[in-house]
């Protein structure tokens, strides 16, 4: 809960009513280019990583997006406190086009035997290669790859993400005009399989 205070006092007469600016000044902010893989779409959004840089809290509701002096589109803004960041995505970045590889693999580890089992340890890589086509000869793109994330899985490449929430990894690429740039993202989980003995046949047993 918080509460708004004007600089100046306004007094609105019986039967009339005013719109009262409560922000007046600059926030931080970068233009990007956001993709979200779970969409699965053939273009990343336009959109703002906004900073809210005042000492005002943010109310939730639609913004107005100009670039410069021309209206460029809509979004919705959740509540945003004092210091804190947010995506906003208001358009198709039609100038970028977006495609996505996986691939998959297992490979075993470990075979044992134990107590009338065996025991079979074998490890799982997904991999996503995300690739970003810039067709725009003038301004380059900081894309901004939303990745889902599942704890049960180790990332390995990139080593870091930019930024994580609780279900997504970020990953920031730079895409000059005209250029293609990519990034891959290995994601790796260990499992285990037991399988009793008798329920092997013997060609089966023999391979182990």
């Amino acid at each position: 809960v918080f509460l708004y205070r004007l600089d100046t006092p306004v007094t609105i007469e019986r039967r009339q009513s005013a719109m009262l600016p409560i922000l007046g000044s600059a926030v931080d902010g970068e233009r990007v280019s956001i993709y979200t893989v779970s969409d699965g779409g053939k273009h990343p959004m336009l959109g703002v990583s906004l900073v809210n840089s005042t000492s005002l809290q943010f109310m939730p509701g639609p913004i107005s997006v100009f670039d410069g002096s021309a209206y460029a589109g809509d979004a919705t803004i959740s509540h945003v406190g004092a210091g804190e960041k947010r995506l906003l995505s208001f358009a198709v970045d039609l100038e970028v086009d977006a495609s996505t590889a996986n691939a998959s693999s297992t490979e075993i580890r470990r075979v044992s035997i134990v107590n009338g089992l065996i025991v079979q340890s074998y490890e799982r890589e997904e991999r996503a290669t995300h690739t970003f086509t810039n067709k725009d000869r003038e301004r380059a793109r900081v894309v901004v790859v939303e990745h889902p994330r599942n704890d049960s899985w180790t990332l390995v490449t990139p080593e870091k993400p930019d930024e994580t929430t609780d279900s997504l990894y970020r990953f920031r690429l730079n895409v000059e005009p005209g250029k293609s740039e990519s990034v891959t993202v290995v994601q790796r989980r260990t499992d285990r399989q037991q399988m009793e003995i008798t329920a092997i046949d013997h060609e089966t047993l023999l391979r182990y």
